[in-house]
């Protein structure tokens, strides 16, 4: 599969500014983990061409992959591509890199602040019927 690459203002905290309840965390010892998905379709990646974002409030990394092997997160995925992409069909997606933002003592993402990424590139493939 491709890599996907992308520069720090695709990923500007700033692009939700008019969502921010998308942006608001729990100070009780979670985080907001934004986790960058490749999408693909019969075992074909679309690389650089279709790739799909989602906001995740977890404890920790082994909770935000739990999460990302739920069936919900396939409707989630589903509402991004449908107004990104339009009729894109994907059957697996795979998370390619996730990162942390950082929280205010309120649990809201300091915009200032460009998340690190604290997980990159490795299995995790998940697939659904549909």
């Amino acid at each position: 599969m491709n890599d996907f690459d992308m520069d720090d203002e695709d990923i500007n905290p700033d692009d939700y500014g008019e969502s921010p309840e998308m942006m608001e965390g729990s100070p009780e010892g979670r985080g907001m983990f934004l986790v960058t998905f490749e999408l693909s379709n019969n075992g074909e990646a679309y690389g650089t061409e279709a790739y799909a974002f989602s906001n995740i409030e977890a404890q920790d990394l082994e909770e935000v992959f739990h999460i990302v092997k739920q069936k919900e997160m396939r409707y989630e995925l589903e509402d991004f591509v449908s107004q990104n992409y339009g009729e894109l069909e994907f059957d697996a997606w795979k998370p390619m890199f996730i990162q942390l933002f950082d929280l205010d003592k309120n649990g809201v993402v300091k915009r200032d602040v460009d998340p690190p990424v604290v997980w990159e590139d490795g299995d995790g493939e998940v697939k659904f019927s549909g």
